[in-house]
């Protein structure tokens, strides 16, 4: 799966014969794309409106959309695929998704000018890398429900 910016969809790669095999419609200006661990699921962060979609891996179709904060630079799983952690670029925070019900859990602030995140492999922590100060953000990830 990998983000196409400019015409605002996702296109489905199919690796072996290195194949586009499906492009999925989204919102405006998907920036990236995260396969969540159990593979069920993609989200795409849609810059230009504020918005993750989400993308059944199985039909490779769009099972929803939701805010997402501020602009939503990039996007990733927890290891348990329970939670999705979002970057705010201009709001200079990150969004905790729940997935099964597209809920914002909560929106903790970071530097500034998020840009990427990352989840530890054991669920425990969250970095954020900021652009503009030149840090990096170590966060507990939120629990499981």
């Amino acid at each position: 799966y990998t983000a196409n910016h400019e015409s605002d969809s996702v296109s489905v790669i199919d690796l072996a014969p290195k194949a586009v095999v499906d492009t999925v419609p989204v919102g405006h200006s998907p920036h990236s794309v995260a396969v969540s661990p159990d593979g069920r699921l993609v989200a795409a962060a849609n810059y230009a409106d504020s918005t993750v979609t989400f993308i059944d891996t199985a039909t490779n179709k769009v099972t929803g959309s939701v805010p997402a904060g501020t602009t939503p630079q990039h996007l990733t799983f927890a290891a348990d695929s329970r939670h999705l952690y979002v970057v705010n670029e201009d709001a200079n925070a990150i969004s905790t998704i729940d997935p099964s019900t597209g809920a914002i859990v909560s929106t903790t602030a970071v530097g500034k000018s998020p840009r990427y995140v990352v989840a530890s492999p054991d669920g425990g922590a969250i970095y954020v890398s900021n652009g503009e100060d030149g840090t990096v953000c170590v966060l507990a990830a939120s629990a499981s429900p």
